[in-house]
């Protein structure tokens, strides 16, 4: 008896025909084909012959599609922002994941988190992750480091005007406190985006006294289909020489907020490698 399950495999015939596939309905039986053995010959041209389907788990075939959709710093950072996570490490191995690894509050159980955690994966990536796969690991807050920090946000933009110069003023905030930074030059719209970088690349260097000088490269505007999107692109001086890193933010209107945006998104993954 044949049956059918889920991927499509080409079946290859014999010269003594099988029995015919059946399907049951309320109205009776229909006739899909005759179903043939495999002798290493493709029967697809035989007019009796049918494609059959054969048995893969759905979260295997899931898993493989999935991996190639997102990164693992991608994956650690989206982990971070769920409630009580402070941070996470993904290992791999021949593109599956056999390792999770999560630091959190104790605010909620184990079990919670790592239920979120497969939650997230499902809704945003489609990726079905074993719970065994999950380790979470809880510290009281007072005892998880500050290093394992939540990004800084920005909190607000001022502009002040005095004649042909204009002051920008981009407050951060990162843990308990606020950080500012101040840029000034011409009071032209043209120049507006570079302030608003240079100070949010001020407020940043405020909160890591020990990072490396940090320069804006440039910063621009850019279309995507019908949206407009701010791209920052900021220099500093690395092991390697000079690097470049590259963020983007999507503008609701206000470019000045999405330019800032833009900076902290360039810089988000270096924080903790170049505060070091």
């Amino acid at each position: 008896m044949c049956d059918w399950p889920t991927v499509l495999l080409q079946v290859c015939s014999l010269n003594t025909p099988a029995p015919a596939i059946r399907r049951s309905s309320a109205q009776g039986s229909t006739v899909f084909g005759t179903c043939r053995l495999s002798t290493g010959k493709l029967a697809s041209k035989n007019p009796n012959s049918v494609d059959l389907l054969a048995r893969v788990p759905r979260s295997e075939a899931m898993n493989r599609k999935a991996d190639a959709v997102f990164d693992n710093e991608e994956f650690e950072e989206t982990i971070a922002h769920l409630d009580s996570v402070e941070a996470a490490r993904v290992v791999r191995k021949g593109g599956k994941i056999v390792e999770l690894h999560v630091l959190a509050a104790p605010s909620k159980s184990p079990k919670q988190i790592s239920r979120d955690i497969q939650s997230l994966a499902m809704a945003k990536y489609g990726v079905n992750i074993d719970r065994r796969v999950i380790s979470v690991v809880q510290l009281a807050a007072e005892n998880i480091k500050q290093r394992t920090l939540k990004r800084p946000a920005l909190m607000r933009i001022r502009e002040q005007t005095d004649n042909a110069r204009t002051t920008l003023t981009v407050t951060l905030a990162w843990q308990n406190g606020e950080h500012v930074g101040v840029a000034t030059g011409p009071d032209a719209e043209s120049a507006r985006l570079r302030l608003v970088g240079e100070a949010t690349l001020q407020a940043i260097e405020s909160i890591f006294a020990d990072m490396p000088p940090l320069a804006l490269d440039a910063i621009g505007t850019a279309s995507v289909g019908m949206r407009t999107a701010l791209i920052g692109v900021i220099v500093f001086a690395g092991k390697q020489g000079e690097e470049l890193v590259v963020g983007s933010a999507l503008s609701t209107g206000d470019h000045g907020e999405a330019a800032v945006k833009a900076v902290l998104d360039a810089l988000n993954r270096r924080l903790p490698a170049l505060s070091s």
